[in-house]
């Protein structure tokens, strides 16, 4: 029996991470909106009460209050009209720009558009609106004995108590918008000098995914892979190549149960998981993450050889603390084989800059022996521009193999970039809905 995933399930995966920006651009709107209103109210207010003496003398001629409560009624309708229309306008615009920079970073972000429900709710606010806030003014002035003041041009306490009010709102308003703003512009900023922990310039990236028909096992993948960097080494401007099963910055991270040596594990307890990355062996000291301890691979770690690992420093102070974790061994749940660890590299943000990447354990990509393990992310460094490289690279690949397919070609600063687009793409928002990006 399938069972269908239910639709709060499907809107998590949906939507996700991008939840708060998403109702940070529901909040940044409404909180605009309601200073625009409190402005406008403060400003009729005043209005107001310098057409007393018009008003006055309307009512002298004979015009009921009934006639004045609709003139004034109908004069904020039409404001809040003129206003809605720019308001829409503009929204048609700002979509547009949403879906050209909101690509990627927004779910379903090329099919947002201004449609018959969200004009019908703009219309309902802009008439709401014009209701809550033209009708204090038109019941005040229809209401007051304005015969009486016909001549009178003094604005009354009443009215300035109100503005004073009104005032104060729409500072209150402001000052949270414009906090809003800055603390994610400096959370931006802290995000944006965050270290990688890796070199990520003059770095070319392409994923390879090798056809499980032609490669079924890892020593053929191994093979593939191996005279992949020999061939792509031997181009002119490259300066090292290397290989990752997981392309860094990109946020994949897969994670697997393994146990300790030494260490009991209770059926009970909770799983031991760590990230697990086949590298080839010159990838560590290749994308200059630092050795803390021991030492990075070599090409002697083979398969004929002792199988080691190399764990990150998160890794060894979660399951070593206060101990030295070289000759540890560990060993996945779906590899029998123990694994030496023979060196502890830094932490790097794999998953992007926001995120910490937890205990990851690294493997020599011609020790793996998970035939299902059939990808890898190939790295070409240069000494110039990367993406100048790419025709070789591919041609250097399809060399080997002419029908292997070589997909999200692109630089590792793209990656570094991409993985702050999305902060960036919410600073920005905010920063034109600010009320001194209106002043």
């Amino acid at each position: 029996m399938v069972r269908r995933p239910h639709p709060s399930q499907i809107k998590d995966e949906l939507i996700g991470r991008t939840r708060p920006i998403l109702l940070t651009l529901q909040a940044g709107p409404l909180l605009l909106l309601l200073i625009t209103c409190a402005n406008l109210a403060s400003l009729q207010l005043a209005k107001a009460a310098s057409r007393t003496h018009e008003i006055g003398l309307r009512a002298a001629l004979g015009a009921s209050r009934n006639r004045i409560f609709r003139q004034l009624m109908v004069e904020s309708t039409v404001l809040a009209l003129l206003g809605g229309t720019l308001g829409i306008t503009l929204a048609v615009e700002g979509i547009a720009l949403v879906r050209k920079f909101g690509d990627g970073l927004i779910p379903r972000a090329a099919a947002i558009q201004f449609d018959m429900p969200v004009a019908l709710t703009a219309l309902a606010a802009v008439l709401a609106t014009a209701v809550i806030f033209g009708l204090s003014p038109a019941l005040r002035l229809s209401r007051a004995d304005l015969r009486e003041h016909a001549a009178n041009r003094i604005t009354p306490p009443d009215v300035e108590r109100r503005r004073g009010l009104l005032v104060s709102v729409e500072v209150a308003l402001a000052s949270v918008l414009l906090i809003g703003a800055g603390l994610i512009g400096e959370s931006l900023m802290r995000l944006l000098s965050t270290n990688p922990g890796l070199r990520t310039d003059h770095l070319l990236t392409l994923r390879l995914t090798l056809s499980r028909s032609r490669y079924p096992t890892s020593p053929a993948q191994n093979a593939f892979l191996q005279q992949a960097l020999e061939r792509v080494n031997a181009l002119p401007g490259v300066v090292d190549a290397a290989e990752i099963s997981d392309t860094p910055l990109q946020g994949n991270n897969p994670t697997f149960e393994f146990s300790l040596e030494g260490i009991p594990h209770a059926p009970s307890d909770p799983p031991i998981q760590a990230g697990l990355r086949a590298v080839s062996a010159n990838y560590l000291p290749m994308a200059r993450i630092p050795l803390l301890r021991g030492r990075y691979f070599t090409v002697d770690d083979r398969a004929t050889r002792l199988p080691v690992a190399v764990v990150n420093q998160t890794m060894a102070q979660l399951h070593w603390p206060g101990a030295n974790p070289i000759g540890q061994r560990i060993r996945f749940k779906e590899d029998q084989r123990w694994l030496t660890v023979a060196g502890v590299v830094a932490d790097i943000k794999h998953l992007g800059l926001k995120a910490d990447e937890g205990p990851v354990v690294y493997i020599p990509y011609d020790q793996k022996v998970q035939d299902w393990l059939a990808w890898t992310t190939l790295l070409v460094r240069t000494s110039a521009d990367p993406m100048d490289s790419i025709t070789a690279v591919r041609s250097a690949i399809r060399e080997i193999d002419r029908n292997q397919p070589v997909a999200d070609i692109g630089t590792l600063d793209g990656w570094l970039t991409r993985s702050t687009a999305l902060p960036r793409f919410t600073t920005v928002v905010i920063a034109a809905r600010s009320p001194d990006s209106h002043s």
